[in-house]
């Protein structure tokens, strides 16, 4: 428990900041995360993920009100832990020995060494954006160009005329990629829904990011396609090369 985390002022501006027990949670999974690579009872366990039951958790966020204590309950963590799986803050995985946490690109902001001091001053922000090496940089750039290709895929397959640009959509691709779904895996979803949906005035307005790309993903991918709601050849509709996630940026 010896060290320190960074948390961005913008943590006020997110939603979680008006809700008191995801936002303990989330400072408790940040808190808790191995900030390196070891070995936990004989799982590997990265930087960035925890492991711990959600009994656990509602013990850990017990409080004090008055001359009393006030207990967490278990349903309310579960809801509390949805919301930032749904936020692509964190991902969860069982294990034998508890469920495994992980917080959605924790190595990319707990970079401690980028601010360590040069001749006893403190590195500024400008600083350190100034240092980062060019591979960093093209790997940024590739990743906001594969979350470009999968909604231009959406734009084209659904009509529809979505910004690549928009963090909530950017948050949900990156959360989905995290998990370890693949560019085909999300053309495959765009795909079966716009057959299902495009054509259906009451459902079409549900070809979007927030619908497709949210908690149901994967339902939605592994839905049985039959003959009338077959999706399109992809030959016939894009010209996209494939290619895959690189999950160890989270992407």
């Amino acid at each position: 428990m010896e060290g320190w985390i960074k948390i961005h002022r913008k943590i006020v501006e997110h939603e979680i900041w008006n809700d008191v027990t995801t936002f303990r949670l989330f400072m408790l999974l940040l808190l808790k995360a191995a900030y390196q690579d070891f070995n936990y009872k004989g799982i590997e366990l990265k930087k960035g993920e925890f492991i711990r039951s959600y009994s656990k958790l509602a013990e850990d966020l017990a409080y004090k009100e008055g001359r009393g204590h006030k207990t967490v309950s278990k349903n309310t963590v579960f809801k509390s832990i949805k919301k930032l799986i749904d936020n692509g803050m964190v991902t969860v995985r069982e294990t034998e020995l508890g469920t495994l946490f992980t917080v959605v690109n924790y190595e990319e902001y707990q970079q401690f060494d980028e601010f360590k001091s040069v001749n006893g001053e403190r590195l500024t922000e400008r600083t350190v954006n100034e240092v980062r090496t060019n591979g960093e940089q093209e790997k940024e750039y590739i990743r906001n160009i594969r979350i470009k290709d999968i909604v231009d895929y959406l734009n084209l397959q659904a009509k529809t005329n979505y910004k690549p640009t928009a963090k909530k959509t950017q948050t949900l691709i990156k959360a989905r990629a995290n998990e370890g779904f693949t560019f085909e895996d999300f053309k495959k979803v765009i795909d079966i829904k716009s057959s299902q949906w495009l054509s259906d005035p009451k459902m079409n307005k549900y070809l979007r990011p927030e619908t497709l790309f949210g908690p149901k993903f994967e339902s939605y991918l592994n839905e049985k396609v039959t003959s009338n709601n077959a999706p399109n050849e992809p030959g016939q509709t894009t010209t996209h090369q494939k290619f895959n996630f690189d999950l160890s940026r989270g992407e």
